[in-house]
C-alpha cells in the first residue's frame, strides 16, 4: 500500500465482533428542530 492509504488506517483497532477495520458509513441521520413550523 502507498503511504497515503496506509496514513488513512492508521491507528484504527479491529472491532473483535465483526472484524471489521474500518469505520462504517452510516447513511442515515436525524435532525432537532425548534418548532413543528420548520
Amino acid at each position: 500500500m502507498k503511504f497515503e492509504t496506509l496514513q488513512l488506517h492508521a491507528g484504527q483497532e479491529v472491532d473483535p465482533t465483526t472484524q471489521s477495520r474500518a469505520v462504517p458509513i452510516y447513511q442515515t441521520t436525524a435532525y432537532q428542530f425548534k418548532d413543528s413550523a420548520h
